[in-house]
């Protein structure tokens, strides 16, 4: 049996605003549409945002905080996810994603059981990926067909996770096929788990897998099985021997115990239990009660990173963190609580003990569709809060606290105005603002970064479609931007000028994106060649009135460039790719065939 997904229950990566359908998730549901035309506009295709290392060099990135401990097996270089469900549970026996740009990208596979577990399928580290003679004659796209692990449970749901960092462009795919084998349908189902797949519930009792026998139980049984299967006289000869009738040994002195691990200080376990990372910490609890004390010490969980183990993350795990977490400062949940993990309630309860200690706090992706009400704005000691692919509403109220934020990253979320309005002018200290496909009705932004905003190193403003005439003349107060993002931001005709004035006010650009933003005429680009002599990154993809000369003078005036997307500049003739080909070999030109 074959069926094709029929639901986007989650994703973490939009090409576009959740509301809007080209590019985005909601193009996997249902049979492929592009496949396997690579090389047409992928409208209806679900495109990933990133690709290559370029988001790591750049003024914005964020690295990872309480990962160093985390064995990389436990930690690969995942970057997005999309979870889909089908319509009817199967035991799986096959994957196929169509990829129609840029293939590579499935990094790993899961399966969401009727038991209520994930359980891996595929892993790109070490399962093989089936050969398929329908892919024989594409180029840029593929039919990925990955030799799927067996498993014994029924599942309607996927999670396929990306990896992108070693993709040299955009990667775009089609649709997702589950196979299996027929089986009777008339087996039942457990209603928890079809409630969760088919509708999200907000409460309701947690059911588990019934938990299987124990090793103990396990030997004891192959024990019984054997020692059943003995002659009389095997067992006549495993009878208790009498040690009466043995002739007498000379008893030797004991020997002498050297120094036991349990017996070590407690500060110098307490720094063997610094290089444990969770999972590891919570079994060391179960060694004996001297290190069930030293593994509760606070200083061990200043920083927590939930997100590579967003699998298990339950709220057996958080009540266990809860009384351990005293002194935390960093806290990432992103990608836990899908199909209520944990309730809103108790993360509520967590963070409002925790909260007000925090300095750092991520809740990427965290799988909660409706508003979610964490007591934020109380946290007052927060510099950085990322809270992407959120519904925050109007959490961020007008009796806010938070005032030390240095970076806050809304790509994706719902805001009110209001709210955003409010928190950017208490953070006159901010310092990184992700705003990427962020939905908010309408406010005067530009106007109030210029004002209150002024110390912004990066700024993106992707997809928001908030510059309109006379938006960008505030942000020339922003002088120390590193990175700016107004790829797709602007709706309206902006004044050739205007882009100019931002360009020169902006001498330390190292990134710019002005994909898709209208009117970008050459005179711009002559300006960036003049003003911003250490860009690294520019991305022109769509700007049709770009030419090949004024591009040229990027080459010379940017002795630092390392990237350039032109593709889709119609009025740069080919001749000009071949030169800056040969002549800058250190810059990647994206154009054409990539």
């Amino acid at each position: 049996m074959q069926q094709y997904a029929d639901r986007i229950i989650y994703t973490s990566c939009e090409y576009g605003p959740e509301r809007t359908i080209s590019y985005n998730s909601i193009n996997v549901i249902g049979g492929p549409s592009n496949f396997p035309l690579s090389n047409t506009d992928q409208l209806d295709s679900y495109l990933l945002s990133s690709y290559g290392n370029w988001n790591v060099m750049a003024p914005s990135f964020a690295p990872e905080f309480g990962v160093d401990k985390i064995p990389t097996e436990d930690n690969p270089p995942i970057d997005a996810f999309i979870v889909v469900s089908f319509e009817k549970s199967v035991y799986p026996t096959g994957v196929e994603v169509y990829e129609t740009m840029n293939p590579g990208a499935v990094y790993r596979i899961w399966a969401y059981t009727e038991f209520r577990q994930w359980m891996l399928l595929w892993d790109k580290r070490v399962d093989a990926v089936h050969d398929d003679i329908r892919n024989a004659d594409l180029k840029e796209s593929r039919i990925f067909v990955p030799a799927i692990r067996i498993i014994n449970q029924r599942t309607c749901v996927l999670r396929v996770e990306f990896s992108t960092c070693e993709l040299n462009y955009i990667y775009a795919m089609d649709a997702i096929m589950l196979k299996s084998a027929m089986s009777n349908m008339d087996e039942p189902i457990p209603f928890a788990y079809m409630s969760e797949v088919k509708g999200w519930r907000e409460d309701g009792e947690i059911t588990h897998q019934p938990t299987p026998c124990s090793l103990i139980e396990e030997v004891v049984k192959a024990l019984d099985a054997s020692t059943s299967k003995l002659s009389l006289n095997d067992k006549q000869q495993m009878q208790p021997v009498d040690n009466r009738r043995l002739p007498q040994q000379v008893p030797k002195e004991p020997l002498q115990q050297g120094p036991s691990i349990t017996n070590l200080p407690y500060e110098m376990v307490y720094k063997i239990l610094t290089y444990l990372d969770l999972k590891s910490l919570r079994n060391m609890e179960q060694v004996s009660a001297a290190f069930r004390n030293v593994a509760r010490d606070r200083r061990l969980y200043r920083e927590v990173n939930l997100r590579p183990y967003w699998m298990d993350v339950d709220s057996k795990l958080l009540t266990w963190l809860k009384d351990r977490c005293v002194d935390i400062r960093k806290l990432d949940l992103s990608w836990c609580g899908l199909f209520q993990t944990f309730t809103k309630p108790q993360l509520e309860r967590f963070l409002s003990k925790h909260g007000p200690s925090l300095t750092h706090l991520r809740l990427n992706s965290i799988g909660f569709h409706n508003s979610t009400i964490f007591g934020i704005s109380n946290y007052t000691n927060l510099t950085e809060l990322c809270l992407q692919n959120a519904d925050v509403s109007d959490v961020l109220n007008l009796k806010m606290e938070l005032t030390k934020l240095t970076r806050l990253d809304l790509s994706g979320a719902i805001i009110t105005g209001l709210s955003l309005n409010n928190l950017l002018c208490r953070n006159q200290g901010l310092q990184h603002l992700n705003l990427s496909c962020c939905i908010f009705n309408s406010v005067q932004l530009t106007q109030t970064i210029g004002r209150f905003n002024r110390q912004l190193i990066s700024l993106n403003l992707f997809k928001t479609r908030i510059c309109h005439e006379q938006d960008l003349i505030p942000l020339t107060n922003c002088t120390k931007l590193q990175e700016l993002n107004l790829g797709y931001a602007n709706d309206e005709y902006v004044e050739e000028s205007e882009l100019g004035r931002v360009i020169e006010a902006c001498p330390e650009l190292r990134k710019l994106v002005l994909a898709g933003f209208r009117d970008v005429h050459n005179n711009n680009i002559f300006a960036i060649a003049q003003h911003c002599l250490e860009l690294e990154y520019l991305d022109l993809l769509g700007c049709i009135t770009v030419t090949g000369e004024s591009v040229n003078a990027l080459f010379i005036g940017c002795s630092s460039l390392r990237f350039l997307e032109i593709n889709h500049c119609w009025n740069i003739m080919d001749h000009w790719i071949t030169e800056w080909k040969e002549r800058y070999p250190n810059v990647a030109i994206k154009y054409g065939t990539y």
